[in-house]
């Protein structure tokens, strides 16, 4: 009896410390590759290079067997692409299986009742993938280096830290605890962790920052940088301020991910090998990942990319792939070793349409800003056509606004102005006294042309030819003229910054409440899309963001939606307040059309090598709004045997 309950005690114990996954009770097990460096003296055994406490993922299946590589790709030579990044994720937190939240990186933390102190707690023995230890003099450093030193540009540096636009305090308790203090309550820092990396590895890089090394400027330009800060960034993301996603990278930059950058061919192929000091383990010990290399393939072209695909040159195709693509995935498949469902996503629209509100004719602004031209464009659509010729059937026709997953999520709230009704939309046009020509097209009150002309790089990404082409012809019918004007990326960005459109437009994903909470609700506020890349209502958004002094007065409901979004921001999530303030938001943006969608929430071809195990199936959802792979975790991906 005594024997027995010694049994259930050691077995409860470990149950405990596991947080509810049971340990092999041999200890910890590692990859052949990583046993046969231990065994030459070249690493630590396996539990000299977890933390005391690693993280223990459920699994997902089930339990992996070590080797092989697994392989993705894409057409830009960019290494963080949202297809390789979220493999290569390292946060704070991070999704489980579940999309529920929880720690990764760090142990623990926790945000007081007050939401002015949020506490962190860093794995005990944690090292970067170097074998230095990690510690809060990394957290100090990242905090004192970057967040606190104009000079250098860090994307994402505010993401977690940033309340009522001040930084919060950073106060080191221990090697391993530290809390972030704020000027006001910031509940949302909940929703921001799973893109939260409060640490650099200062024992590499304060040798590239002049506040640490007096000889920094030295090495940057023996490196071909004019300032420390250039090669300071060059090393952290291996490119520069101009240019934040990093296309050369850095192979001695100690990381925490599963897999560690190694090389880039020359045909810019990465390869990135496992981390032998990866701080996560599977229910009976053994350190992920189970995969020794991950290959990121760089395409020239989408064509290109697509034609790889269909030849089984990947493990994993998910990221950019559209619905057009699926009847030729679909037809090669089993030829070429792959299998590829349609997965649910959350995207709001396939393809967007924004006036520009604040436009410098003050005639078209005038016409813009009228809910009945907006409701006459959007009425005149048929989405049931655009549907079945575009997106072969697929998705459902919708306006732009929350996915049904939204907590607030009302029935039927995207379905305003959805109607093919193109004598209600002529009947709209002629109540606002735009009257037709001789020639058909319709006038504006000051005797020109009413046109619009539409500036985007037409045949990529959201731009579809086809698409394009129906929403002119559409438009036509009720004598509304669209110029299509196809220009390169570059300079369409560089147009919707200088307020120099007519209409903006792009795929309208970034638009689930988990997105809008974690990063910011770009969909449901002018500019409704990034400030650098703004789409509509530039002005009315500087005049927010300066307090009156520029740009813009809104008219007041485009303020009331400003002040509503900032609030929803800031209080608790499933709140009543919450709910209250994002009904506003949804309905207010419902109502008033200020994005017009087409078809929305698109089921996403999804492409795996028939013996890849573990990776998320038919039912599962696989968006960008989760950041791709993220929830679905490729370190525990491995080949059937």
């Amino acid at each position: 009896m005594n024997r027995l309950l010694l049994i259930l005690l050691v077995f409860a114990f470990a149950i405990c410390i596991t947080g509810g996954a049971l340990l092999a009770q041999n200890g910890y097990a590692e990859a052949p590759m990583l046993a046969e460096q231990v065994a030459a003296g070249e690493l630590p055994p396996v539990d000299q290079r977890l933390p005391a406490q690693p993280y223990v993922q459920e699994a997902r299946n089930n339990i992996g067997t070590y080797g092989g590589t697994i392989v993705g790709i894409w057409s830009d030579e960019v290494a963080c692409d949202p297809e390789t990044c979220s493999v290569l994720n390292a946060n704070v937190a991070q999704f489980d299986f579940n999309f529920n939240i929880v720690p990764d990186i760090v142990e623990s933390y926790a945000l007081s009742d007050d939401a002015l102190t949020f506490t962190v707690k860093l794995r005990e023995g944690h090292r970067w993938s170097d074998g230095a230890p990690l510690t809060t003099a990394d957290v100090q450093f990242w905090y004192d280096a970057v967040v606190k030193n104009d000079d250098v540009f860090l994307a994402n540096t505010d993401n977690g830290i940033l309340a009522s636009g001040q930084h919060a305090d950073l106060e080191v308790i221990d090697d391993y605890n530290f809390v972030f203090h704020y000027p006001e309550p910031f509940v949302r820092v909940l929703d921001t962790i799973t893109d939260f990396r409060p640490f650099l590895p200062m024992h590499y890089l304060s040798q590239f920052h002049i506040d640490y090394n007096e000889n920094a400027d030295d090495l940057a330009q023996e490196a071909g940088y004019d300032f420390w800060h250039e090669l300071f960034e060059a090393k952290l993301l291996g490119g520069t301020a101009a240019d934040p996603y990093f296309s050369v990278q850095d192979p001695d930059l100690p990381v925490l991910s599963a897999w560690i950058y190694q090389s880039t061919d020359s045909e810019n192929n990465y390869t990135f090998v496992r981390n032998p000091y990866y701080h996560v383990v599977d229910p009976e010990g053994n350190q992920l990942p189970y995969a020794d290399y991950f290959l990121r393939l760089t395409a020239p072209s989408t064509e290109v990319m697509v034609a790889r695909i269909v030849s089984g040159d990947i493990t994993h195709a998910g990221f950019g792939r559209n619905i057009s693509e699926f009847p030729l995935l679909a037809e090669n498949a089993e030829a070429n070793g792959y299998v590829v469902n349609l997965h649910p996503d959350l995207r709001a629209s396939e393809f967007g349409m924004v006036l520009n509100f604040t436009h410098n004719d003050p005639v078209l602004r005038q016409i813009f800003n009228d809910i009945r031209f907006r409701r006459a464009l959007s009425t005149a659509i048929n989405r049931a056509e655009v549907q079945e010729l575009v997106f072969l059937g697929q998705g459902k026709p919708r306006q732009p606004i929350f996915d049904p997953s939204a907590t607030f999520y009302e029935e039927g709230i995207d379905e305003n102005a959805i109607e093919f009704d193109v004598d209600g939309a002529n009947a709209l046009l002629d109540e606002m006294g735009l009257e037709r020509g001789d020639d058909g097209w319709r006038m504006r009150p000051d005797g020109a042309p009413l046109q619009i002309t539409f500036s985007a790089p037409f045949g990529s990404g959201p731009w579809r030819t086809e698409l394009v082409e129906l929403i002119k012809a559409y438009w036509a019918e009720i004598g509304v003229d669209l110029l299509l004007d196809p220009i390169d990326g570059t300079l369409f960005r560089e147009r919707l910054r200088a307020n120099d459109i007519d209409m903006g437009s792009w795929a309208i994903g970034g638009s689930s409440e988990v997105f809008s909470r974690n990063n910011a609700p770009i969909r449901y506020r002018p500019p409704f899309h990034w400030p650098t890349t703004p789409i509509g209502g530039l002005r009315w958004y500087q005049w927010y963001e300066s307090g009156g002094e520029q740009g813009d007065e809104p008219p007041a409901e485009v303020q009331r939606l400003y002040q509503a979004v900032d609030e929803w921001m800031q209080v608790p999530r499933g709140t009543e307040r919450y709910l209250e303030l994002g009904r506003e938001i949804m309905r207010t943006n419902a109502e008033n059309l200020w994005v017009i969608g087409t078809v929305g929430l698109m089921p996403r071809p999804i492409v795996f090598d028939k013996d890849l195990r573990n990776v998320p199936g038919p039912e599962d959802i696989v968006s960008v709004e989760f950041w791709v792979w993220g929830p679905h975790h490729p370190e525990q991906w491995y080949f059937a045997e």
